[in-house]
């Protein structure tokens, strides 16, 4: 399951990064592309470009919340590890810990 999870996000690390790269390519060559009738500019804008960029947006929210659940994955384990060497070390050093 963990392999099919990393070739999916594989999958989608490729999509953004070409997805990024036609639409820089895109912004920088658009004053120079073409000159269409104002139909044509928003019939493109409309069906083309508008949800190209909203696909760019939602692709890096995933990125962004799988993102943030690594992070938060990080601290529990981190919690967790510190948790069980403070519990070791009361067992090591011989004494019960800290009675009230």
């Amino acid at each position: 399951m963990v392999g099919r999870a990393s070739a999916l996000l594989g999958a989608r690390g490729a999509a953004l990064a070409a997805l990024a790269a036609v639409l820089a390519g895109y912004y920088a060559a658009v004053g120079r592309l073409w000159e269409w009738p104002l139909w044509g500019d928003i019939a493109w804008l409309s069906v083309v470009l508008i949800p190209a960029v909203f696909l760019l947006k939602s692709l890096i929210l995933v990125f962004a919340a799988l993102l943030a659940l690594q992070s938060v994955s990080l601290v529990l384990q981190s919690v967790l590890l510190l948790a069980r060497a403070i519990s070791a070390r009361g067992k090591f050093d011989g004494d019960e810990g800290v009675r009230a």
